[in-house]
């Protein structure tokens, strides 16, 4: 997850291509070592998230949450769920750079009636749908917590989206 957030990070500051001087930046260096320490919560939101059922077309539960987490953040407007489902909030830049959307889909294959009780073996988490986007769900969660953390500013917007019926 920290090798996902750091590219997402790198990407996030500059809206461009990701280099690795990015990652020299204090902020984004603050950001990540932000990450660090929270490494139980997030999985423990990664669990909480996985076993809110969410088959598509059923997402509603799933969206709420996450609209719940959004609405946590200061940086963050506009946060709405649109006519069909869709999460979306903004991070507004200071102008001058391009806009970027981090995307991930709030719906799994399974009928809403699937038993998902995530079960731990060691450093292993396993249930149904707990990799369909539901670690990327929090990944892009945990990149927008971290940037708030370290106050990064970045020139473009940044899009949280969660989507619905993949």
């Amino acid at each position: 997850m920290r090798l996902l957030l750091c590219g997402c990070l790198a990407a996030g500051l500059h809206a461009q291509s990701f280099s690795a001087e990015s990652l020299k930046n204090p902020a984004v260096a603050r950001a990540l070592d932000s990450i660090a320490p929270r490494q139980q919560a997030i999985v423990e939101d990664w669990i909480r998230l996985t076993e809110i059922p969410s088959p598509s077309g059923g997402e509603q539960k799933r969206a709420a949450w996450i609209r719940g987490e959004l609405a946590k953040l200061p940086s963050l407007s506009e946060i709405k769920t649109d006519s069909i489902g869709n999460v979306s909030a903004v991070r507004k830049g200071s102008g001058g750079g391009k806009s970027l959307v981090f995307a991930a889909h709030m719906d799994t294959v399974f009928p809403a009636s699937t038993p998902i009780k995530v079960q731990r073996e060691g450093n292993l988490l396993k249930a149904p749908g707990i990799g369909d986007c539901t670690g990327n769900l929090i990944a892009v969660l945990e990149l927008f917590r971290a940037l708030d953390r370290a106050q990064v500013k970045t020139k473009g917007d940044l899009i949280f989206l969660a989507t619905v019926q993949e």
